[in-house]
């Protein structure tokens, strides 16, 4: 969610191939594969910030909490932990 928070303030992101926010449309996003070398990231970066950045807001916050606990946490607890007992 630290992806949408920068968008929202106006922040350009380089991120990796590996988040989910990669998926998310947001625009000021540059997406580097996370094998790729120093060099490319660099270059993403200096990219990222040659050009004015707009806030960007795809969705309410609870929207955004909802679709992440819906569609990544509750998917990765019952893959991994949906066997251990609750507290």
């Amino acid at each position: 969610m630290v992806i949408a928070e920068a968008r929202a303030a106006g922040i350009p992101v380089v991120c990796s191939d590996m988040t989910g926010a990669k998926d998310h449309g947001f625009s000021e996003l540059s997406v580097v594969s996370v094998d790729a070398p120093l060099s490319v990231w660099c270059e993403a970066i200096v990219e990222r910030m040659s050009h004015q950045s707009d806030a960007e807001v795809l969705q309410t916050w609870s929207r955004l909490a909802e679709n992440m606990t819906n569609n990544v946490y509750i998917p990765i607890w019952d893959k991994h932990l949906g066997h251990a007992s609750t507290v």
